[in-house]
């Protein structure tokens, strides 16, 4: 089984869950993962469906901003 096949299996999994990047990174590991999120999306668009991204902006005490990067699988 190769990474991708991992993380489309995962994506499977979790369809219609919002997933953090660094899940995902420690999931196909922290090397490449965003190339394999974009492999993987190709095979969910065969398919009908995608990978979607949203960015989010946190805000954590008076003057710190995260930026939280999440992912979610949909099918038809």
């Amino acid at each position: 089984m190769t990474l991708n096949d991992k993380l489309e299996r995962f994506f499977l999994e979790h369809l219609a869950t919002p997933i953090d990047g660094k899940d995902l990174a420690g999931t196909v590991g922290t090397y490449a993962w965003r190339t394999r999120v974009s492999d993987v999306r190709k095979r969910f668009k065969a398919k009908g469906g995608d990978i979607l991204n949203r960015q989010r902006r946190i805000v954590i005490g008076k003057d710190t901003v995260i930026t939280r990067s999440e992912y979610m699988a949909v099918l038809p």
